[in-house]
């Protein structure tokens, strides 16, 4: 759980306990005594979680918050409301463990989308989508989009292929050349757009 900060809302008691018991670990705690303390507070982060009472979970939809949580359910068992719950009392281990799922699952979710332009990539479905519009690429097609957006020039055929292909930059073939073909095909044909893969004289960009 490094670099992550435990915001703590009307748990005072489970306060005392994470300070006692998880020294080991490297995270902060803040409590807050009601909600209001912390949906404008410019402290909170997106790598953050919120760990309030599951009575208070329709609270948290409503404040719109935009962060992980962990609801601490205290009346009848639970065991399928919604994954970010856990019955109390509970063992120190399953907490640690269920915090942690949470925090890989946020930064999954957060590293699974970019934007580009005006199109949204969903790195893990290898969909982009603009307007209502969406289009399946193949892996290479990302890797080839990722390359050219990550640079800060545009790339001549030599650097793509040793990037993106792993050939030899001394390699002959045109592969590239065939691939942004396709490319811009499938963007014309999908979003009418085909000026999404630019080119000059120094090579091609985003």
């Amino acid at each position: 759980m490094k670099n992550i900060t435990i915001n703590l809302i009307k748990q005072s008691v489970l306060e005392e306990v994470l300070h006692e018991n998880l020294k080991f670990i490297n995270f902060k705690i803040q409590s807050f005594k009601k909600f209001d303390e912390i949906i404008n507070n410019s402290s909170i982060k997106n790598s953050d979680i919120i760990i309030t009472n599951l009575k208070d979970h329709d609270l948290f939809i409503k404040s719109k918050l935009n962060l992980p949580a962990l609801f601490l359910n205290f009346g009848p068992k639970n065991n399928n409301i919604f994954a970010e719950v856990i019955n109390c009392p509970f063992q120190l281990n399953n907490f640690v463990e269920k915090i942690n799922v949470i925090f890989l699952k946020n930064k999954f979710l957060d590293n699974s989308s970019l934007t580009i332009s005006n199109y949204e990539i969903n790195l893990n479905s290898k969909i982009i989508l603009r307007g209502g519009q969406k289009l399946k690429l193949t892996e290479k097609e990302i890797n080839f989009i990722l390359f050219l957006k990550n640079s800060n020039s545009p790339q001549n055929i030599k650097n793509i292929l040793k990037h993106v292909w792993k050939y030899s930059p001394n390699l002959e073939t045109h592969t590239v050349e065939t691939h942004v073909h396709r490319l811009r095909k499938k963007f014309l044909s999908h979003f009418k757009d085909d000026n999404f893969i630019k080119i000059n004289k120094k090579g091609y960009f985003i």
